[in-house]
């Protein structure tokens, strides 16, 4: 059971990488309450929060395969950076 919460978070940054949907969807749903910013097509999801300036990408992974997406992933830093 994760017991998340911003309140905890002393840190913040411009970019949050999830490795895979599940916790990508954990936050992006419970804390931001966003649905459907993951395309299944890609394995991708992307929000960015206007409000704390931070970009949160997710990315699709096959057990312990990371990043089957990569070229995806790559682009989206590079337009954040």
């Amino acid at each position: 059971d994760m017991n998340f919460s911003e309140e905890r978070i002393r840190v913040k940054p411009k970019i949050v990488i999830f490795e895979g949907k599940k916790p990508y969807d954990y936050i992006i749903k419970g804390c931001y309450e966003i649905k459907n910013s993951w395309n299944s097509t890609l394995g991708f999801g992307y929000y960015y929060s206007e409000s704390e300036n931070i970009h949160f990408i997710g990315y699709k992974r096959i057990y312990s395969n990371i990043a089957t997406n990569k070229e995806i992933i790559a682009e989206k830093l590079k337009s954040i950076l």
